[in-house]
């Protein structure tokens, strides 16, 4: 089955940022983590003992996607962008492959609170937060014993805008996955065991996709 798993509600900045969802929040373990220019993927153990490829920028992945370790089911993260994209992806796979796209979703005023509260180590750039995740020792990283610190860009007026933005691109591609009945939403204001559980079940229920054109 591939799958295509799609955040639409809970925005990253860059893909560490996606890295640390699925490692720190739900709980996967990091196997593989490439980068190959402008090319970026990352290999993750589930629970269970299966593993899982991740794609980053599925642009010039063709042949990756077509290698063994694809071959059943692959998640395309912070792509597609644009509805021609997603187009492109749905014609491709018509033939071969089930796509889901999965919402993980949660309202403004718990993403602006998960940015703001957010600190970071200056020197491993391990990431706490104020209140949901604070270190053992305030001010000091549990890893490294460094020096934590709040990004200039980690504030409420900013938070504010990027979700105007992330709304703005991704409102049409809500629509066009809802319209297929693709689209899965799920609550991730939950733990981080009951997200993966919700995530693997609607992976393993929905392995047949109609295509709308066929």
């Amino acid at each position: 089955m591939i799958t295509q798993v799609k955040h639409v509600s809970v925005p990253v900045k860059n893909q560490d940022e996606a890295l640390e969802f699925y490692t720190k929040k739900l709980g996967f373990k990091l196997v593989v983590d490439v980068e190959a220019g402008d090319q970026r993927w990352i290999e993750l153990e589930i629970p269970g003992g299966e593993t899982c490829v991740v794609l980053f920028t599925p642009e010039g992945h063709e042949e990756r996607i077509g290698s063994a370790d694809c071959s059943k089911g692959f998640i395309l993260d912070g792509f597609p962008r644009t509805i021609h994209q997603a187009e492109v992806i749905t014609d491709h796979f018509k033939e071969s492959a089930d796509i889901v796209a999965i919402s993980l979703e949660l309202s403004d005023t718990e993403i602006i609170e998960r940015i703001v509260g957010r600190i970071v180590c200056v020197s491993c750039q391990a990431s706490f937060h104020l209140t949901l995740a604070p270190p053992v020792k305030a001010g000091r990283c549990d890893t490294c014993m460094g020096t934590l610190t709040q990004r200039s860009d980690d504030n409420e007026a900013v938070a504010m805008r990027r979700l105007e933005i992330y709304r703005e691109q991704t409102t049409p591609l809500i629509e066009y996955y809802e319209s297929r009945g693709l689209l899965h939403p799920i609550n991730s204001n939950q733990s981080k065991e009951a997200i993966l559980l919700q995530i693997l079940t609607t992976m393993k229920k929905d392995k047949k996709y109609s295509h709308p054109d066929r």
